[in-house]
């Protein structure tokens, strides 16, 4: 049950994640006993589900009256005016059209505040719930008040700045909002407008080495990150490994590595911003160099480990001086007590030219035989490739000390006092570096990823699907199979739209929450929100343990703990 209502909540959590609209307007009209009393809201994020929002009054400086009304379980789109106003008719006589809703919670006058909740919390507010209105600046009786462009929402602070006021009895004797000498500014605030940024403009390439360079490129306005393509043909038909629609980030350069030596390469790249992609700037060409000969000598460190029962990996560092050609080794452990060595085999290494970055080998340590105390493991490097004269050195060997103790916990940086919002910052910092794939490409992507995470334990051929739990083979998938509703598909647990990442990489792209999914229960589920409850989910006419109906999907119990850790995971990664 706890599981459930997890799982509900941060269903909850995702509708909301783009739903916003706050406080544009108020009006104490001139009319009969008042009339019209009104609130204009403003939508500035699609809305799938408006209640999650509702408003109350604060009369009289007398506090907070709580959420007085909640607005109905509809749909409202980005840019659209919301007026709830106390009654119908005094509202058409002075504005020419109905309120969207009318309650008694919009019986205001013109010393009392407005409040705006979002899911139970204080969005937006107008006017200081605390003090009566009267004689203040922000008093408009007879009158109205109405929020600044691209100002808001304020929260639970009023900032008066923010408002543009008519002053008080600005509309006594006025019939009609179209007649008045200072009309209230109906349906004209702009929440600001974005618009698609210029292609940058691309310029020489700097630090050319035989395999690396600086690729360049002018700002462009509004832009908010950059996305690169490089490419050794200029049709850009195929794209170096990891630079196909590269995000950068918000910078003018960016470091393009791992090329060959004297090789032709294109690169060109695109602004983007919450509007959209510019297209895309000049092509720029670039010739990397021979590389230069060198000698390369290799040298291990030590390291100490801690006992543990079970079995656990020793990192190896292995350093190496500053070197000017790309450089290959293989790691070969010659000597060292077998029973403590479990299934090591040779592993090589790659050093990038003009680096200076440590490499690492792992090997696997079991407690069979191993006791407090010095042991000497030898390592050599063999088969050293890079350079005219690259050598290995000579052999070279390391103390391992082992240290009857605990083994160190991979939450250890985190308070073990923080809560709340300090704990969720802090396991977003100690999760945020996680490496980065594609989508798809030729080399390592999502496809590869998820058959070896969701490989079945019975048969290495096949994954696991999420919904059905069916064994199904790895190559009967939607990149070799195209539409076929039975082959299998990248389902993303937290929906795409409900994060508007696409299949970027970063979210779009982490593994954390991508599972296979068969495409036709895929495509069921859609984007839907995870409840309980629903029709059963039939798959090819079999019953499944999944539930769904028109807005929300429950998937089968095996999988609830799964699915509640990958949206937990997503939200405290990259917090909404």
């Amino acid at each position: 049950m706890r599981l459930r209502i997890f799982l509900l909540l941060l269903a909850i959590s995702a509708i909301s994640l783009q739903a916003q609209m706050l406080i544009s307007g108020v009006v104490d009209g001139p009319l009969s006993g008042g009339t019209p009393k009104a609130i204009e809201f403003y939508v500035y994020n699609d809305i799938s589900d408006l209640s999650i929002f509702g408003f109350g009054s604060a009369n009289n400086g007398g506090g907070s009256d709580g959420q007085e009304f909640t607005f109905p379980a509809t749909s409202a789109s980005s840019g659209t005016y919301i007026y709830v106003a106390t009654e119908t008719t005094n509202f058409n006589s002075f504005f020419g059209f109905d309120p969207d809703y009318t309650s008694s919670a919009a019986s205001i006058n013109g010393d009392d505040a407005i409040e705006l909740f979002k899911n139970g919390t204080v969005f937006d507010v107008f006017g200081d719930i605390n003090q009566d209105g009267s004689g203040t600046a922000w008093e408009y009786t007879d009158g109205w008040a109405y929020r600044n462009n691209q100002t808001g929402p304020d929260g639970s602070t009023f900032i008066i700045g923010n408002w543009s006021f008519s002053g008080p009895n600005a509309l006594d004797g006025e019939t009609s909002n179209s007649t008045a000498t200072t009309p209230f500014p109906i349906g004209t605030y702009s929440y600001g407008s974005v618009t698609i940024p210029d292609a940058p403009v691309a310029t020489s390439a700097t630090d050319i080495t035989h395999e690396s360079f600086t690729a360049n490129w002018n700002a462009s306005t509004g832009a908010t990150k950059y996305f690169m393509d490089v490419s050794a043909s200029s049709d850009f038909s195929s794209f170096v490994s990891g630079y196909d629609n590269k995000d950068v980030g918000n910078v003018t350069s960016s470091s393009v590595t791992s090329l060959s030596a004297s090789t032709n390469y294109f690169y060109r790249v695109r602004a983007n911003n919450s509007a959209g992609t510019s297209s895309n700037s000049n092509t720029i060409s670039v010739t990397t160099n021979a590389p230069p000969t060198t000698t390369v000598q290799f040298k291990y460190s030590s390291a100490s480990v801690l006992e543990t029962s079970g079995s656990y990996n020793l990192v190896v560092t292995i350093s190496y001086p500053s070197a000017s050609v790309t450089t290959t080794a293989d790691v070969v452990l010659i000597s060292g007590d077998p029973a403590d060595i479990d299934n090591y085999t040779t592993q090589t290494v790659t050093f990038p030219a003009g680096s200076s970055a440590d490499q690492t080998v792992v090997i696997n340590i079991t407690d069979d035989g191993i006791t407090e105390g010095d042991e000497t493991l030898t390592f050599e490097l063999q088969n050293v490739s890079g350079g005219n004269s690259a050598s290995a050195g000579t052999p070279s060997q390391f103390d391992l000390t082992i240290t009857e103790s605990s083994a160190g916990n991979y939450y250890d940086p985190i308070d073990p006092n923080a809560t709340g919002s300090e704990l969720k910052f802090e396991l977003h910092n100690l999760i945020k570096g996680h490496i980065e794939y594609p989508y798809s490409s030729s080399s390592t992507d999502v496809w590869d990823i998820v058959m070896d995470a969701d490989e079945d334990p019975n048969n290495s051929s096949n994954v696991l699907l999420i919904y059905t739990g069916r064994s199904q083979a790895k190559s009967y998938n939607a990149s070799t199979s195209g539409s076929d509703p039975d082959a299998w598909n990248r389902e993303h647990v937290w929906a795409k739209s409900r994060g508007d990442f696409g299949t970027d990489p970063g979210p779009g792209t982490d593994c954390h929450h991508l599972k296979p999914a068969d495409a036709s229960m895929n495509s069921t589920r859609s984007n839907k929100d995870f409840d309980n409850g629903g029709t059963q989910v039939s798959d090819d006419g079999t019953p499944t343990d999944c539930y769904t109906d028109d807005d929300s999907w429950e998937p089968r119990d095996e999988v609830k703990g799964d699915v509640a850790r990958m949206i937990f995971y997503m939200a405290v990664r990259y917090e909404g």
